[in-house]
């Protein structure tokens, strides 16, 4: 079995997210266009008509606040790029060009 840094899983999931974030969006526009079609003829809401804006605005907001792909792939590399790690990387690469300098 592989060590893998990161589980192959997450990145399903980001795309999985990703594809409800624009499901959420279409959901919310439809229920909102729905919920203004319903509106009578003289214009005052009626509870069906609320029920669907307020249903749509909820998808809306969903929507709004799931993260995109990119904004996915930045929390996961913020959560394993860290000093340490750098730190780490840096003394690699000093000990290597140590060692190519003192090289006889």
């Amino acid at each position: 079995m592989e060590n893998n840094i990161i589980n192959p899983s997450v990145f399903y999931w980001m795309s999985v997210i990703s594809t409800l974030h624009v499901v959420f969006w279409a959901i919310g526009v439809t229920f909102l266009m729905t919920g203004i079609f319903m509106l009578p003829d003289n214009g005052v809401l009626n509870k069906t008509s609320i029920l669907w804006i307020v249903f749509s605005i909820l998808f809306l907001l969903i929507g709004v606040f799931l993260p995109s792909k990119e904004v996915m792939y930045q929390i996961l590399a913020s959560k394993y790029v860290t000093k340490d790690v750098a730190n780490k990387g840096l003394e690699y690469i000093n000990n290597i060009v140590n060692q190519l300098l003192n090289y006889k």
